[in-house]
Order: C-alpha cells, then structure tokens, then sequence
C-alpha cells in the first residue's frame, strides 16, 4: 500500500524594503502562525522563493516595473506555478495588467481587509495542497496497481501456456477417441480465449497510463482506417453503413481508431436478423452560443455512430460502459466484455465521454464527445 505524500510546511514570503513596515506587516499577519520568510530585495525575494514552499507572497513595493518583473521570474522559476501575490503599492492612477493569482491592495488600507485577503489565499492554496497531495497517492497507487497488473498477467500466462501446449502435443496422438479430441479442444479453445481475455484486461488498465499524442486529427480518414479494418471480418455489412462528414479534432489518431472501431463493432455484433442492418456515423461541432448550452464554453465536437439493432434498455445505459458486465449472454455475443469501458477511458483522457441512448428492440445511438482544441493539456 503507498504510503501518504507529506506535505511540507509553508511558508508566508514577505518583501520589503523597509524595516519600519516590515515589522507592522509582521504584526498583523502573526495570528497565522506561518513560517514567515522575509526579503529586502528582489533578488533575495527569488532566491527564498526558488528554495522554499511559498504558500503566499506579499510585496510592499510601488516600484510597479520591478513587481512585475519579479512576478515574472518567480512564475518562471516555479515553471508557471505561481503562489498567489498580494502587491501593497500606492495608486497612482496606474492602469495595471496583472496574472491570475495577482491581486492589488491599495495603501493606506485597513488591516482587517488585509487579513481577510490572506485567509482567503491561504485557504485556497491549504485545499490545493491537499488536492495535489491526493493526486500524488493515486498516481503512486496506480503504479502499484500496473505493477501488480503486469505480473499478475505474466502469472496467469505462464501455466495457461503450458496447458495449451499439453493439449496441443496430446492432439498429435492418432489413438486418440472422439470423445477425447472433443475435450482436449474444448480446452484449447478456453485457454485460447483466457490468454486473449487476460491479454486485454492488462491493456485495459494501462489505459490511464498511455502517452498521449495531440496533433490535428482529420476524423474521417481515421473512420476509413477503421473501415478498412473490418473489412475482413464484415466486409458484407460495410455497405450499409453510411457515414457523413466528420469533424476535425486535436487528439490522437491511433486512440480514435480505437473509439470508432469498437463503436461500429458494436453496431455490427448487435444488429438484428429481422431487418437489414443500417448504420449511420455523423458528427457536428457545437461552438456557436445558441448551441452550448454553458456559455463561453470551448468547441466541442459530437460523433454519433446511430444503428437500428437489438437495442437495450435505458436504465442499463452506465452498466453497458463498466469493465465486463454483459446485458447478453457471450455465447450469443462474443468478446472480452472491455469495448465500452475502454472507449469510455480513452475519450476521457482527452477530456471527452462517450453516452448513448437506446430504444430495446429498435436501435441505438452511441455519442463521442471531444472538445476541439486540447488547450492545456498539451503542457
């Protein structure tokens, strides 16, 4: 089990040329109880703030060109982490352009106002500290997890093989009944299945641990990848498959393969015997503010892969997305019962989803969500 990630004790950098202010500010912000680093220079104010965790920064300065570029090499230093900054500076009239996570407290100003605007940081910054500490222990545990994963499936593989192979080598025997040739391919055929089964399960949980590659993709020569694919294994089916334009999106390309072939897979497995199959795959982007529903909100490209198959029930629409669970039987339907789940945790990682909705008995209409442009994600 990982052990908890500590998280180390702040620090309150206060810059200040001046002794007499110093010791007022050091006043008012002793009810803190922070480790309070003091700097009379620039410089010394970026050598403390480079070797210590600085939960908040207060500059008493009206040079506002020397704040700013002190601003600016402290967010350079910490590669564009940044602790919140309070500037004390006198207005001069000044019109002043400041980054997120700056804010300007007039002089004179009143101490309790003061106070305020540190508690609040410091809150902030308490709960980010935290959050950054949680999301260290999942990473160290979903180490341990792939680890785990990886040698449980070396495990697993080893005395799989050597089944296969016994049957195998027992096969070769002419002697052999009927009976006997029936079991031994019976077994066979179940370790064959168990090695592919244990085979996805691990790529399904280093999932989360892909490399992710973001460059322009162009969905709808990833679509004629994908049919290209399946030509082999439906190539009767293709031609009743219609697709309209596709939107362009910043993601990767080989993951997409992997979205649209295990939506139109399902279309294909899940079709009925009563009808002619039609499949349908359009997408559109919704960036206009009549069509977002939350305004101001980024580009988000829609993919819908619509058929007129089995169907399912709309209360089992999550249950269709979890990691094994089967609405029918895998005699009826084969596969490892990862498709959905796995198009669900890729579409994620690239801050998207996949849904559906369904009508039993009459088709349904599964939906891929992407935003556009990755933004920070990239970084």
């Amino acid at each position: 089990m990982a052990s908890p990630i500590r998280i180390e004790p702040s620090h309150l950098l206060l810059v200040d040329d001046n002794a007499e202010s110093v010791i007022v500010l050091e006043s008012l912000l002793q009810s803190f109880k922070l480790r309070l680093l003091k700097a009379s220079s620039f410089k010394e104010a970026l050598t403390l703030y480079k070797e210590h965790p600085v939960s908040l920064i207060i500059i008493n300065c009206d040079d506002l060109s020397g704040n700013m570029e002190l601003i600016e090499k402290m967010t350079v230093a910490k590669e564009g982490d940044l602790a919140p900054v309070i500037l004390l500076v006198h207005d001069n009239g000044e019109e002043l352009s400041l980054q997120e996570g700056v804010q300007v407290l007039y002089k004179p100003f009143e101490s309790n106002i003061l106070k305020e605007k540190v508690r609040a940081f410091l809150d902030l910054t308490r709960e980010v500290s935290c959050l950054r500490s949680e999301v260290a222990n999942l990473q160290v545990q979903s180490q341990e997890l792939q680890n785990f994963a990886s040698i449980a499936v070396h495990d697993l593989k080893s005395p799989l093989g050597i089944i296969q192979g016994y049957a195998d080598m027992m096969l070769m025997d002419e002697g052999l009944s009927e009976d006997n040739i029936n079991f031994l391919n019976v077994i066979h055929k179940a370790t064959v299945g168990m090695n592919s089964l244990v085979e996805a399960l691990l790529r399904f949980t280093r999932l989360d641990q892909m490399k992710m590659s973001f460059k322009q993709v162009d969905l709808n020569e990833v679509l004629k990848r994908v049919m290209q694919e399946l030509t082999e294994e439906a190539d009767d089916f293709l031609t009743n498959i219609e697709v309209e334009e596709l939107p362009e999106v910043e993601a990767d390309a080989d993951y997409m393969l992997v979205i649209l072939k295990h939506l139109l897979t399902n279309a294909l497995k899940f079709r009925r015997n009563d009808v002619p199959l039609q499949v349908k795959v359009k997408g559109r982007v919704l960036s206009e503010q009549r069509d977002m529903i939350v305004p101001h909100m980024d580009p988000i490209c829609i993919v819908e892969v619509q058929d007129n198959g089995i169907g399912f029930e709309m209360e089992e629409r999550e249950l269709i997305f979890e990691a094994f669970h089967r609405l029918h039987p895998k005699s009826d339907y084969p596969g490892d019962g990862l498709g959905l789940a796995t198009c669900r945790r890729i579409a994620a990682r690239f801050g998207g989803t996949v849904t559906a909705t369904s009508q039993l008995g009459k088709g349904s209409s599964f939906f891929l969500t992407l935003p556009v442009c990755q933004g920070q994600k990239k970084a």
